[in-house]
């Protein structure tokens, strides 16, 4: 298994494994939430691929809107990755790349306005 697909299989183990209530217990590593009390665009995404892993969608959503959105794209992905019809699937969607392209603008533009509104409300 090449690295990108091996480290995303990981992350997802990792979510499976992990328990909510583990997460609480760590210190917190953003350095943005420890200098200004101010979540960064990442702040909770661990516990919403956590909770998304483990069923819990309110609680997902909770932590970060894009966080079970990431889980099932990545889901999607791997699986993309390892299979020889998701490997046609990919290469067919890689073909239209003007329409992937405005896609993930939109998507960093909606993260973008996520993460101000968070700061800001």
């Amino acid at each position: 298994m090449p690295l990108p697909e091996a480290m995303v299989a990981a992350a997802l183990l990792g979510a499976f494994v992990l328990r909510t209530g583990w997460l609480d217990a760590l210190p917190v590593l953003c350095w943005s939430r420890r200098l200004a009390d101010v979540p960064c665009p990442g702040c909770g995404l661990t516990h919403a691929w956590v909770a998304t892993a483990h069923g819990d969608f309110a609680a997902a959503f909770d932590a970060h809107f894009f966080g079970p959105l990431l889980f099932t794209a990545a889901v999607l992905w791997l699986l993309s990755r390892c299979t020889t019809r998701g490997r046609a699937l990919l290469q067919r969607v890689q073909t239209s790349a003007l329409s992937s392209r405005v896609g993930l603008w939109c998507l960093a533009c909606a993260w973008l306005g996520y993460s101000v509104g968070r700061v800001v409300l």
